[in-house]
């Protein structure tokens, strides 16, 4: 075992900030009350005291309630922190049903967890959130989704640093975004365990974690601590899935998804350098040109990551992070068997949108990227009660934030246009106008008393409601590259 030194501990943080030992001046840790968090808590206030001494911490403690004893080991986390010199905040969570009756319950309990750490990092200011994950949660996550059939990228697992995952944020939300960084992701839970007690730091272990039954991660815990191991002292050919063959192999994967993702960065960076792509949000649309070398094979994990990047704000898929694979595995080989004929044109669908693809030159492919036709039954609309107050902002068919005002109290619905089957319910100023034609089909449309007065992406509005005012813009793209923010 190797104890956790704060040298080491100062050399990681030295290169997630890249600054002269001075920490930003409030960080939060994701405290739960076990060794990890414990241990981060701890290394992180001293260091604070050596090198960053204007640093608040925020350690946040999320009680699921689901332990009767979890209230109280709260109570001694908070004066253990105390002493640390650390302001400690207690949320807790809720669930609708009994704990175990929830099938996702990872999903679930994690999307909540996410949720109150976003809004407390939101409400201090607070831009940078330290995790305690480390070595075993990487190689259990690894496991997880080999199981899972994941993609390069999932199997790489987590990040040393991320974007807090978040929701959709409308135009007038808060966007202060939160990253986290993960110091412990070099090391293991022994070695982290051993260093609380070297350092006699108290920490609390919870039983749940124990329960194998409970999740699909307990259960993997014990098959890489107990299961292997004791298979490996009996029959030597198990030593191929030891902890540290699956470390070896996480490790080759971790950097062979890394350098994929910086070649799909580069890629991006020379079709902007070039001007090749071209977005238009008031049409939820966007071109991009790409050179035929890149599609030649094997390129598809590359160009299936570029893509991922930017399709975000064009796609209504309720899960867009699962998509990923779709790219690679269907999209990109579409598109490679198409070069391999005679055609100069192609046209495919995936992930609600239209892929309508042109060779205008001998070596440059020209992608016209849309949403696709609205499937009937596929009910998008939305009514929104107007006032002469800017009502709330909504998102129309999970791609367009609208809101509207008008000096006339009304009750407006937001309904998907489709030319053909929407024209005859046209104002007739609206019929008369050029603008309108089926190129608006999928667009957002307001209709009031079964009359189509508006467009608010193009900001037409009919001239028998003159003080009917709209705001609309496409939703923000949270899967661009992370280093931008940084």
């Amino acid at each position: 075992m190797n104890r956790i030194s704060l040298d080491a501990f100062s050399n990681v943080l030295r290169k997630y900030f890249n600054t002269a030992d001075v920490l930003p001046r409030r960080v939060a840790i994701a405290l739960s009350g076990g060794a990890d968090s414990m241990l981060l808590t701890y290394l992180l206030t001293q260091y604070k005291h050596l090198h960053s001494p204007h640093t608040e911490i925020y350690a946040i403690t999320i009680d699921h309630k689901y332990r009767p004893e979890s209230t109280d080991e709260t109570k001694h986390i908070r004066d253990i922190v105390k002493q640390w010199d650390v302001h400690h905040v207690v949320k807790t969570l809720s669930y609708d049903q009994e704990v175990s009756s929830i099938g996702n319950f990872e999903e679930v309990a994690r999307h909540k967890r996410y949720l109150k750490f976003e809004n407390v990092c939101k409400s201090k200011q607070i831009s940078a959130l330290f995790m305690g994950h480390h070595l075993d949660d990487q190689l259990e996550t690894f496991i997880q989704r080999l199981q899972g059939n994941s993609s390069l990228y999932g199997l790489a697992g987590t990040r040393k640093i991320t974007r807090l995952p978040r929701n959709d944020l409308s135009p007038i939300d808060n966007h202060h975004s939160v990253f986290v960084y993960r110091p412990f992701w070099q090391f293991e839970k022994r070695d982290i365990v051993d260093t609380c007690q070297f350092n006699g730091v108290r920490y609390f272990n919870d039983p749940t974690n124990q329960d194998i039954d409970l999740t699909r991660r307990n259960y993997l815990r014990h098959l890489i601590g107990d299961v292997i191991p004791a298979k490996i002292t009996k029959h030597s050919q198990y030593s191929c899935i030891s902890k540290q063959a699956l470390r070896d192999s996480h490790e080759q994967v971790y950097n062979l998804a890394e350098s994929f993702e910086e070649k799909a960065n580069n890629i991006k960076n020379m079709i902007e350098k070039n001007g090749w792509i071209r977005t238009n949000d008031a049409m939820s649309s966007l071109n991009v040109k790409i050179p035929r070398r890149l599609f030649a094979k094997p390129n598809e994990i590359v160009l299936g990551k570029y893509f991922y990047q930017i399709l975000y704000p064009y796609s209504t898929l309720k899960h867009y992070h699962w998509a990923y694979a779709k790219l690679e595995r269907q999209l990109v080989p579409k598109i490679q068997r198409f070069l391999d004929t005679d055609d100069t044109t192609f046209k495919t669908t995936m992930m609600n949108l239209t892929f309508d693809i042109n060779i205008i030159e001998e070596d440059i492919l020209d992608i016209a990227i849309k949403r696709q036709p609205i499937v009937t039954g596929d009910d998008v609309s939305l009514s929104v009660d107007v006032t002469d107050k800017w009502s709330e902002y909504v998102l129309f068919d999970r791609r367009f934030w609208v809101r509207f005002c008008s000096a006339e109290n009304m009750q407006v619905k937001v309904i998907p246009y489709m030319h053909k089957k929407c024209k005859p319910r046209l104002a007739q100023d609206l019929l008369k106008s050029k603008q309108v034609n089926s190129k608006l089909n999928t667009l957002p449309a307001v209709m009031y008393h079964h009359e189509i007065i508006a467009f608010p992406s193009i900001g037409l509005v009919s001239e028998k409601y003159d003080s009917f005012r709209m705001e609309c813009s496409l939703k923000e793209n949270k899967y661009g590259r992370l280093e931008q923010e940084l």
